[in-house]
């Protein structure tokens, strides 16, 4: 019945408030569970009022789209035409390692192939891929050489830290200004 109350929510990816609302709810069931001559009725009770505050709450931020965003997060563009956004990956705590694990379970094994990739308030991946493939950097693992069918660009250079690509022979990357480039590929 609970379930039914907080509503279709449940079925979807848990915001940060629910899953603490979940935890908090699993804490209060257990202790009447678990000291049955305590009696059930304070652990409904309590279960009631958190069901009712926490509903409100739905209300509230869904009133204020300022309180949503304070509780929620928000959407960060983590992928901008190919290029990693390095001061926002930094500010919602992502990893390279952890993006391009994300962009291979997608079969996207080139950053040039990746026009916006989103990283959702829940924590899940949004990805927008160009129609065309473009050039770009290799997002496979550098030790599994089986997987390795590059075809290297022999106009485009790029940047290992963004994966900025420059078609002239630079040793500074134009968008961060690292001196690691490498041939870009195709894939």
């Amino acid at each position: 019945m609970i379930v039914k109350l907080r509503g279709k929510c449940m079925k979807a990816q848990l915001t940060i408030t629910e899953m603490a609302v979940m935890v908090m709810m699993g804490a209060i069931i257990s202790l009447p569970m678990q000291a049955p001559d305590k009696g059930i009725l304070q652990g409904l009770f309590i279960l009631s009022i958190i069901t009712i505050l926490h509903v409100s709450f739905n209300f509230w931020t869904l009133a204020s789209s300022r309180i949503e965003q304070l509780t929620q997060g928000k959407t960060t563009m983590v992928v901008k035409d190919g290029v990693l956004q390095l001061g926002k990956m930094r500010k919602a705590n992502v990893s390279m390692p952890q993006l391009f694990a994300e962009l291979r379970s997608r079969k996207i094994y080139n950053l040039g192939e990746v026009q916006r990739m989103y990283m959702e308030d829940c924590g899940t991946f949004s990805i927008y891929k160009f129609k065309e493939k473009k050039p770009g950097l290799s997002i496979l693992p550098a030790e599994d050489t089986d997987l390795v069918r590059k075809q290297n660009d022999p106009e485009a250079l790029c940047c290992t830290e963004c994966g900025s690509v420059t078609t002239s022979q630079i040793n500074t990357c134009p968008n961060c200004g690292s001196h690691h480039l490498k041939s870009a590929v195709y894939e």
